[in-house]
Order: structure tokens, then sequence, then C-alpha cells
């Protein structure tokens, strides 16, 4: 017999505390909502607004534009820093902070905040990115700020850039200590017991809801969702791995609870169990567990299930409790899952899947994708890098350790106690417990009460309406033989409201010559109503149709409804080149990572040699060569291994000239691509464009590494033609590496109106193989442009002394028009020639006569490179002249954190700034020296 206390459990809790919700309104205090205690984790929110920012706190270069935050006219950023703000709460668990705000495609927002802790000291400054989005009221929501039991202050700092506004900041204080502590529960279940070498195999020891303080017991304000289980999906909490005194990990559980019920208002938790480092099992989502913890089955065999991620039905989903690689709070440490986690995992799911007959090294379809493997990472389902490295690489060792146990074979099998009842659902759509056939004896402390078996009664037959499609969206008009069909299904209630969380289904009819036909299932993509999906077997030409059934697994939202659509594909039939991985022969020394853009329609035809714009600031590379030290005696300690350092990746637009894609009268396209790319498993990327002269006519994303299940996912691949947005993420699978250099993703573009459009990809994100997320140069690349009239083009390049972020230099054409520049400083002008340049703290520019090389194309339009000019930094007085005035300035700024005065943009004016100025003094605009 296996006894529950072979797990060793935390003895202490924390200090509970009064329930309030609480907003600033100009500056008084009043409250929002009445106490919750008794019903929820005690917490108390505070909202600032613009009436709190403009009274409490500072701000530099920001101004308050109507109901939001705005960066102030002739800056390019501007910082918030608000008071210390403080919590009646006298023991505060964690934080949460939530922003509303309008973050423009070529801008930028950053959330950070710092600690005032009960010793007077205060934290670093941490950055807090948002972890989902949109959450309650379409607010931005951060991760959980861990403070473990104290009473606390906050400060936040808000950074805009560019465009983008803010309208408020929510911040949750939260008390977990009001519930059982680790040493209750142990006592609780100090006589379980679980029956061993027996068939099927026992359910585990499972903490209920009830027994580690769910506020709502073993109900849930969302109705349950069953379908049985054909995968478990492995995830992490991110929250500290070991805590401190006065702490538990039943605590910790209802923070995760609290966060992902009340605060991201999903209704309940995200996974269907925890686990802590102790290997205590704990209940999550409520739908199949009574008050003992004892398991009963859902509608037709079924489990809730849960809200991990976007592939929910038909997953168990198994949070476990700390830290395991890539969380987004730095001051958590990494660790290794423990043996009494890993132990229990596998008594956990070993029951699941023997429960189910599954094999745990096999691999099926899962909730529209296809091929997963039965135990899987929740990266091998979603963009996200959960559960970490160091639980990822365990997924071997819990397929192996399972495998052992599954299927069972012994022959005995447990005894019903009770008679088997069907379970009877309750107004608020969960299910009574009722006594069945226990896959575990528990013996509990004390003696439950006999369950009457309940006879259910008729209920009334509801008319369900349908569903409706509303539209069926592909990403071209016809294809040909190998290309994949990329299509969206658009899906809504019968009032026309968008009807998200549809099971989708679609066959294929290939008709050839209008007999053979053939049938394949499509993998969806739920946005909200909107369903993605692709069809890659497009082997031979003909008509394609496509014969869409939306249902609803449950069977009390909607009727199902169906709908047909029909594509044609044209050529012969062709084999398909197979992709050969690409990877590197050597490491290199130097990881450089590159986005290029690749013109692939009518490309400039230069008749003169183009001047190639300087780069004034390049990377440094390490030079210096690590020094073996030279033993003449054996050493009595071992030589230590020099280490080359590893310089941090970085992208650089690379592109046909300036980066001049042009479309002209007819379709171009532009690659985006990933060069000396070293073990990178993702990218998510939004990319910026003028949809008044271009039109996206359709994107492709590189099928090495992305069309095929096996090998990767494509979370979000759309276009929006209105807003002129672009957005793509995608994630190899599994032990695929991106390597080498590879395309992403291919924009297929379409005329417009005419006229050029700076193409920004910005809030770029790339993941390697250690589940570290690179943010490439501030989040922003400028890979070129497109044009959709190539004659009378001026193309030129502007950059600012002493910075490497080239953006916002507002040009000014002869017609009196401006733009600005982008990251690298490119600029594409159709029909004018540039007047002049300027931005704040730099001498102005101009182009004069004769300036530049002039081409033409084979379309015989007429194109001018004028080359790069770099502004002088110093004119802080804006009087186009650097002189005493601007020295003076400078110098009575120095040390501080005046914007106009920080040249070099390194946070704060220094030495740097006025050697700048100095370097540059008497020296005057405009400047016309372009090379």
């Amino acid at each position: 017999m296996k006894r529950f206390l072979q797990h060793i459990w935390s003895l202490s809790g924390l200090v509970a505390a009064l329930a309030v919700l609480l907003t600033f309104v100009s500056t008084d205090v009043s409250w929002a909502h009445p106490s919750m205690q008794g019903e929820d984790v005690p917490s108390q929110e505070m909202n600032l607004d613009v009436t709190y920012f403009g009274s409490h706190g500072t701000l530099n270069g920001l101004t308050i534009n109507g109901n939001a935050l705005a960066v102030a006219a002739g800056q390019s950023e501007g910082v918030y820093e608000s008071d210390e703000i403080q919590t009646t709460l006298n023991s505060v668990s964690d934080i949460v902070p939530l922003w509303k705000a309008n973050i423009a495609n070529d801008a930028d927002l950053l959330i950070e905040t710092r600690l005032h802790m009960a010793d007077g000291s205060w934290s670093g400054w941490e950055a807090n990115p948002y972890a989902f989005f949109p959450a309650r009221n379409d607010e931005f929501a951060g991760n959980l700020i861990w403070v473990g039991g104290q009473k606390v202050g906050l400060q936040v700092r808000v950074t805009l850039r560019g465009l983008s506004t803010l309208e408020s900041v929510s911040l949750v204080f939260s008390d977990n200590s009001n519930g059982p502590s680790d040493s209750d529960i142990a006592a609780q279940k100090a006589d379980a017991e679980i029956a061993a070498e027996t068939c099927p195999l026992p359910q585990p020891v499972i903490v209920s809801r009830t027994e580690w303080g769910n506020p709502h017991g073993q109900g849930s304000r969302l109705a349950p969702r069953y379908a049985p289980v054909t995968h478990i999906i492995i995830h992490q909490s991110e929250t500290p791995n070991t805590l401190g005194w006065g702490q538990d990990y039943a605590g910790v559980v209802r923070s995760v609870w609290n966060f992902h019920a009340r605060i991201l208002r999903w209704g309940d938790t995200g996974y269907n169990f925890m686990i802590d480092p102790n290997g205590v099992i704990y209940e999550g989502r409520a739908g199949n567990f009574d008050e003992d913890g004892v398991y009963e089955a859902g509608p037709n065999d079924g489990d809730v299930a849960g809200i991990h991620d976007t592939h929910n039905v038909g997953s168990m989903a198994i949070g476990f409790l700390g830290c395991y690689g890539s969380c987004d709070n730095p001051h958590l440490s990494v660790a290794e899952p423990s043996d009494a986690m890993l132990d229990s995992a596998v008594e956990l799911m070993s029951w699941k899947l023997d429960q189910n007959d599954i094999d745990p090294q096999s691999r099926s379809n899962y909730d529209g994708l296809r091929n997963i493997p039965v135990i899987a990472g929740g990266r091998d389902v979603s963009w996200t890098s959960s559960p970490g490295r160091n639980l990822y690489n365990k997924l071997g060792y819990f397929r192996d350790a399972v495998a052992e146990q599954v299927p069972c074979e012994l022959d005995a099998t447990p005894t019903p106690t009770t008679e088997p009842v069907t379970p009877t659902p309750t107004s608020d759509g969960n299910v009574t417990p009722t006594p069945g056939t226990p896959v575990a004896t528990i013996t509990p402390t004390s003696e439950l009460p006999t369950a009457t078996p309940v006879v259910p009664t008729a209920t009334p037959t509801v008319e369900l309406l349908s569903c409706q499609v509303t539209d069926v969206v592909f990403d071209k008009n016809q294809y040909a033989v190998g290309d994949k069909i990329n299509l969206t299904l658009k899906l809504a209630d019968a009032n026309g409201k968008p009807l998200g969380g549809a099971n989708v289904d679609v066959q294929v009819v290939k008709t050839v010559d209008l007999n053979a036909q053939a049938f394949s299932g499509i993998g969806f993509l739920d946005r909200a109503g909107e369903y993605d999906g692709s069809y890659d077997n497009t082997n031979v030409a003909g008509s394609y149709r496509f014969n869409f059934q939306a249902s609803d697994l449950t069977g009390t939202r909607f009727a199902p409804c169906t709908a047909e659509k029909f594509v044609l594909v044209v050529g012969t039939t062709t084999t398909q080149p197979t992709a050969t991985p690409v990877g590197p022969t050597a490491t290199p020394s130097t990881p450089v990572v590159t986005v290029t853009v690749t013109a692939t329609a009518v490309t400039p035809v230069v008749t003169e040699t183009p001047v190639t714009p300087v780069v004034t600031e390049t990377p440094a590379t390490p030079t210096q060569t690590p020094v073996t030290p030279v033993v003449t005696e054996t050493p009595t300690t071992p030589t230590p291994t020099p280490v080359t350092p590893t310089p941090t990746p970085i992208v650089t637009p690379l592109a046909n000239s300036l980066g001049f894609a042009p479309v002209c009268s007819e379709f171009g396209a532009m690659t985006i691509e990933m060069k000396n790319a070293v073990n990178i498993r993702g990218v998510d990327m939004e990319i910026k464009f003028d949809p008044s002269v271009a039109q996206v006519d359709s994107l492709t994303e590189n099928a090495a590494f992305f069309s095929s299940p096996t090998n990767g996912v494509v979370a979000v691949k759309t276009f929006d033609n209105t807003t002129g947005i672009i957005k793509f993420a995608a994630s190899v699978l599994g032990s695929n590496m991106i390597n080498g250099t590879q395309d992403l993703l291919t924009i297929n573009w379409k005329a417009g109106s005419g006229g050029p459009s700076q193409v920004l990809v910005q809030n770029l994100t790339l993941v390697d193989d250690n589940d570290v997320k690179i943010t490439v140069n501030a989040g922003t690349v400028d890979p070129g442009y497109v044009a959709t009239d190539c004659n009378n083009t001026t193309l030129g390049s502007v950059a600012l002394q002493g910075r490497s972020n080239n953006s916002g230099i507002i040009i000014t054409t002869n017609s009196g028009r401006q733009i600005e520049s982008g990251m690298t400083g490119n600029f594409v002008l159709v029909g004018e020639s540039v007047a002049s340049i300027s931005y704040p703290g730099y001498l102005s520019g101009q182009v004069v006569a004769n300036t530049g090389v002039r081409s033409s194309d084979t379309a015989g339009n007429s194109m001018l490179n004028v080359g790069r000019l770099t502004l002088l930094a110093g004119d802080v007085n804006q009087d186009n002249k650097i002189n005493i005035f601007d020295l003076t300035y400078l110098a009575s700024r120095f040390n501080g954190s005046d914007l106009s005065a920080d040249l070099n943009q390194d946070g704060k004016v220094n030495i740097f700034d006025l050697s700048l100025a100095a370097s540059n003094y008497s020296k005057q605009g405009p400047l016309t020296e372009w090379k």
C-alpha cells in the first residue's frame, strides 16, 4: 500500500485579510465594490486613470490628451512615474497589473513596477510584459508579481513611445492566506490510501477544490464542457519554486485560481490539475471530482475541458507549480522538477491513459491539430514557451514511465461498492457528484453519509437554434497543383453574433474529370468566431469542394449548421520536392539573425552603380582572444576553460537597394527571411503597411517549417487591408529547430491607389532552444518599402549621429507632405523629391540639385537614389546652429533625464551627449552631404 504521507508537506500558512475593491477618483478613494470576503480570495483593486496620472506622480515628455496619456508634441517618447501606491491588505501574496491602452503599430508601451518592502527597502524596476490580451474589458493583463505574504507598497512606471496612448492602469492586490494550509490538508488526507497492484490502475490521491480552499468549493462560475481525454498537456505556473517562511503551496494554488478565474475572468482555473514540488496533486478545473477528491465521469464518460490555451477539448492539462525555464519574471529561479513531482505526474497520467486505453507513446489528432504526441507540452499545441526547457525535456521520460504501467495487465478488478447512478445536471450546468465505481479505494477518517440513488426526472426538450456560416474566405481565387489552400470559416449564432467554441469539421471532395473522389479532414484554429484552417493535399488538378459542418460538443448552445464552397486547382500533377532541414555545420562565432526583404516582382534595374548606404553604427564583434594560462608545474586546481562570449543576436534589414519592393501595375512579393539562425524555435511579429498604397493579396509561410503538422504550427497568420496590419506567429514543434538561412513569410502584394508605403516589422520576438525570448531591436525592424507607382521615385536613407534607432525623422517633400522614417532611416518618395529633413536636437538636412544616382527599370520608371545623410547631434535649441547656447543647455541638464538633451538615448544626459555636441561645435544646417 502506498500512503499519502510519503510526500513531504510544507507546514505553514499565510495571514488572512479583508477583501476590498477600490478605485481612485480624482484625489479621493472610493469603494467600487463591497467586500468579497467569504466569497473569493481577498483582493483590493485600484484603478489609475488620467485624473490620477495628473495629480499623483510625474509626467516627463507626456501629456494628458482627453482620457488618455500620450507623448507630448515634439517628443518621441515620454515617461510617467507614479507616487507610491499603498494597499490596506496587511498581507499581500501577489499583485497583477492590467492596463487599457491603444498601442500603435509603429509604437511601444512599457509597464514597469517596483515594490516597497516592509523593511523599507525598494526592489529594482521590473518590466511586466503582457501575458494575456484581450483580458477583461479589453485590457492587457500582466503576469503575477509574487510578493509572498507581507505588507508592501508599489510604484508604477510607464514609458510611451510614438503614437501609443494609455487610458488606465489597474492593480489587483491579493491575499491567498484565507484558506487551509499545507499542514491542514496533510491532516485531512492522513488516512487516505490507494490500492496497489490493481487493474484498472487506481486514481492517485487528489486534493479536491474544497480541501485546498477554493471559495466556490466544487462548483464553478464557468459551465463545464466535457469530452473524453485524448491528450495530456503539460504547463508551468511561473510561480516561485521554493516558498519563504509562512507560505504554503495551497496558497499558491488559490493564487493561480484567483488569477485565472477572477482577474482574467476565465471563470475557473485553466488547468485540470496542479502538482506542487512536494508531489501533492490538486484538483483544478471543476467538474469531475467530489469534495473528497473522488473522480466522477461527466456526460458520455467525458472529462471537463480546461482553459489553458487555444486548444482545450480532449486534453488533461497539468500545471506544474514553479518555474522550469522561460518565465517572464527574471527573479524567479529556474528549477528542475523534483522527484516527488515527477512521480505524482506519472501516477496521474498513468491512471487517466489506462482509464481511456491510450498508448502514452503514440500520436493522434487533437482539437483541430494533427499528429500531436499524446503526452505533449504547451508549446507543442500553442504559441507559448511553457512548460519551460527543464520540464519539456522530461516528456520522453514521462512517456516511457507511463508506458511501463499502461496498459494495466493484472486480472484483479476492483469490485464496485455502490451501484452506478447517472449523474444529474444541476441548474448551473455542473454535475452533482453521485456514487459510482471508484478507481481507487479511499478510506476517509470520518464516515461519509450513505448516498441515495437519484432517478433523473424528465426535463422538457428545448429546441436549439442552429448556427450559421456567414462566409468562407479562401486566400486565393484559384490555386496551382501543390499549393496550400488557406481558408477562414466565419461562424455566427442565430442572432448574427460571432460564435466561438464550436467544433468545425470539413470534408474535401476532389473532383477530377468528374469521377474520382477523395476525403480528408482539416484542423481549425478558433479565432472567436473565425476558424482558420489549411489544406495542402492539392496533388491533382480539378474542382475541390469543401463541405463544412459546425456543431456544439456540449449540445446545449446551438444546433449544427453546414456550408459548401468550391475552389479550382489548375496545372499538372507534380512531385513536391522534399524539404531538407537546414542546420549549421559549425556554430557561428557571431550569431546574427537578419530579416531580408526580397522583391520578387519588378526589380529596379540600376544602369549605374548605386550608392551603398553607409551604416554608421556597426555592432562590435568581440575581438579579445581568450588566453589559456600556461602551467609550468602540475596545478593544484583545474585550469579554467576559456569561454567565448556569445553576442546578442542582431536583426538588420537586408534588401535590394534600400529595401524598395515595387509593385507598380503588377503583383509584387516581399519575403521576410531569417539568416544565420542558430536553434530558433519560434517567431512572433506584426507587419504594418499603408493600405491606401498597397493591398495584401495573400500570405505564404515557409513550407519547410510551418506547413507540416509534424514540424510546426502557425498560431496566427492574418492580414487586414483596412487597418494595414499583418500578424504572424509560428513555432516549430518538438525537437525541430530553425537553423541557417530560411524564409519565414512571403507577402504577396496587389496594387492600391499609388504611392510608397513603409513596411514595418514590429513587436518581433524570437524564441531560441533555451526558451529565451529574444526581443529584437526594441521590437521593431524596418525591412523596406512597397510602392504601387514606380515613376519618378526617390530613394534615400537618413541617420541620427550617435543612435542606432533612426525612426521618427521628418522628411518633408517639395509639395509640403511629411512622412516619418523607420528604424533604419530608409524612405521612398514617389513623384516627389526631398525638400528638408529634421529631428529635434539635430541639425536639419536637405537635398540639392544633382544629388544621387538616377536609373530606370524595365518598365521605364525613373528612380533616383540619393544615398544616406547623417544628421549631426547637438542643436537642442533648434536654431540650426550648434553653439555655446546648446552646450550650456546640455551642461545644465547633466546627469538628468531630460529627453531633449539625451542625444544618444541612453537614458541620461552624460559626457557622451556633451562630447557629441562639442565635436560638432560651430557647425550649422541644413546639411547637404549625402553619401
